[in-house]
């Protein structure tokens, strides 16, 4: 208690006396009002330096006092839940989130006798951070000794392997360059091989300057050495997200998507989770998993069990036409760029599709869905990075965007059952290398949903193998990457896949047909985009808008003016020309 009192009144100097700290079980819960965000994250990161397992940060900026914010007790009362025409849903386990970890928990659990029920907010998987990072498999060198995210890191990256095999979804193990332009930092190797060697990260090896220009002939001149990490990869995070939500959905998973969370019934008696209510009615699971990501301390104050705060930390992210693939061929990563001590700082990559990437940054924000990007930030990180490799300019951007990684102020993944609420098991606080541990994080999970169903009697029945389970899921076609025999031969049996529809990334209709007949129902043009990739190009839909909409008008019977973007309140056209 003394270190409590001793926290509050440091903050109560530095910044203001309304700053409280309390204890929460094991965690520390720090309340007040401050001038800025800025002053809100910075207090997180203190309370976090002391041995407390998690903080629980409540302190309100003045002039966002009207925002909302979870308070102590539950802030939602469930009354905007839909009610259901039929009786609430029983299942043995209920996950909510389909990000990448989400899906990647359902299809573990997929083996097994239970009936899963993955619930999402959105008209789709992989809306939010799934599809908006760089796809990169980290090697595992960047994480901190001693952490879960290492443990899950290093395990992710070599699981991957044999996932991209079954779900059809192929990875690029290109290596990442660590590069270095001070001479001095050469006394840094002893600590990177010590490290390597510690921690059984396979493929790391030293790069004198020759080398460093060898394998990368295009980088401007200035580096002195560097570290190359063999393990690392690339391979598109959306369509491995849907991959895993498809192979789940194949093997029995019940996908329920646009039902947000909205409440949660817990009992008093046997502190357990009775129901979860949603937009679309009730279910009743045995088990429920949280991983909703940016909003899993939401979640985990429904049941009463908030231990931890989720703080979003922004990241811009700048693509390049895929013309300039030549002057990368792997990941470079440039070490004294990082922009926060709490990112890997961002770099170059080439990503699976050859497009050049770069970034992210790293900004702290107060909203868990600012996707906003600004010029001046990303112009400065453009006039960073550009000069690095020769040959890129400014006019090779084709694109740009921003994600939020779901941080807490232990910058550590949480991945354990409630020690409060008998059947909850929470997966939070997944931020990068999150994607590149998502196989090892499943895998996690599956071990604690069996410890569960263990000491349950009356469902220990339900946890054991299918006697037929399919870890194998078909893939789309993807034409433009097929020989010249196996892609005629395609057409010639059918000419939907010899109509080429985008010709930015050469899809053709046929493929678009397959992604809106796939094992999860989708009728909008970004659903279609993370399948197949139509209108990720140059003119970025310019061109195969249009088109697109048409195909899923055929396909859907869905008027065009009624075809959305992405779901809800996002219609493209307004009207017949001919109606206006």
């Amino acid at each position: 208690m003394n270190s409590i009192k001793r926290l509050e009144r440091e903050l109560q100097k530095r910044y203001n006396k309304s700053i409280k700290c309390s204890r929460i079980g094991d965690s520390i819960r720090v309340e007040g009002n401050v001038m800025t965000h800025e002053e809100v994250v910075a207090i997180g990161y203190r309370a976090a330096k002391t041995s407390f397992k998690q903080v629980v940060n409540d302190v309100t900026p003045f002039f966002d006092l009207n925002l909302q914010k979870i308070q102590s007790s539950s802030p939602v009362d469930g009354d905007d839940v839909i009610p259901s025409l039929n009786q609430p849903r029983t299942c043995d386990v209920l996950i909510i989130g389909a990000g990448i970890i989400g899906a990647s928990i359902a299809r573990e659990l997929s083996k097994y006798e239970l009936d899963i029920v993955l619930v999402d907010k959105e008209y789709d998987v992989a809306v939010h951070t799934s599809s908006r990072n760089d796809g990169m498999i980290h090697p595992g060198i960047a994480s901190p000794m001693g952490t879960l995210k290492l443990q899950m890191n290093l395990r992710g990256n070599h699981l991957y392997e044999q996932v991209s095999k079954e779900l059809g979804v192929p990875i690029r193990r290109c290596g990442s360059s660590i590069l270095f332009r001070s001479r001095v930092s050469k006394l840094l190797i002893p600590y990177f091989v010590l490290k390597a060697k510690i921690i059984k990260m396979p493929g790391l090896s030293i790069m004198s300057k020759r080398k460093v220009y060898e394998k990368e002939p295009h980088l401007a001149p200035g580096i002195s050495w560097g570290v190359f990490c063999a393990s690392a990869g690339v391979t598109s995070p959306y369509k491995m997200t849907v991959a895993y939500a498809e192979n789940a959905v194949i093997n029995g998973v019940e996908l329920r998507l646009n039902t947000e969370v909205k409440a949660m019934s817990v009992e008093t008696d046997t502190g357990k989770i009775l129901e979860v209510k949603t937009e679309n009615g009730v279910i009743r699971p045995m088990l429920t998993v949280n991983a909703a990501g940016a909003y899993a301390d939401i979640i985990a104050e429904m049941a009463d069990d908030r231990y931890y705060s989720i703080h979003p930390r922004k990241g811009e992210i700048v693509l390049l036409d895929k013309k300039k693939a030549d002057r990368l061929t792997g990941i470079l990563g440039f070490v004294g760029d990082r922009s926060d001590k709490n990112t890997k700082g961002g770099g170059l990559v080439k990503t699976y599709e050859n497009n050049i990437l770069i970034g992210p940054n790293a900004f702290e924000v107060s909203s868990r869905e600012d996707y906003s990007t600004d010029s001046d930030t990303i112009g400065r990180m453009l006039a960073t990075k550009i000069p690095q490799v020769t040959g890129l300019v400014k006019e090779d951007v084709i694109t740009y965007f921003s994600g939020i990684r779901a941080a807490t102020y232990k910058e550590d993944f949480i991945i354990e059952a409630s020690n409060k609420v008998g059947n909850l098991i929470h997966v939070a606080g997944i931020q990068s290398p999150g994607f590149a541990s998502a196989p090892a994080i499943a895998e996690r999970v599956e071990m604690l949903v069996g410890d569960y169903f263990s000491k349950q009697a009356d469902a220990n029945a339900n946890f054991r193998k299918k006697e037929i389970w399919n870890p194998i899921r078909q893939a789309i076609p993807e034409v433009c990457s097929m020989p010249y025999e196996e892609r005629t031969a395609l057409i010639r049996s059918n000419p939907d896949y010899g109509e080429i529809v985008c010709r930015c990334e050469e899809i053709s209709r046929g493929e678009i047909i397959d992604a809106l007949s796939g094992p999860i129902e989708i009728d909008s043009v970004d659903a279609v985009k993370r399948r197949v990739r139509a209108g990720m190009g140059r003119c970025q839909g310019g061109f195969c808008l249009p088109l697109v909409m048409e195909i899923i008008q055929s396909e859907k019977g869905i008027p065009l003016n009624q075809i959305t973007k992405k779901g809800k309140n996002s219609t493209i056209a307004a009207h017949s020309t001919k109606e206006v």
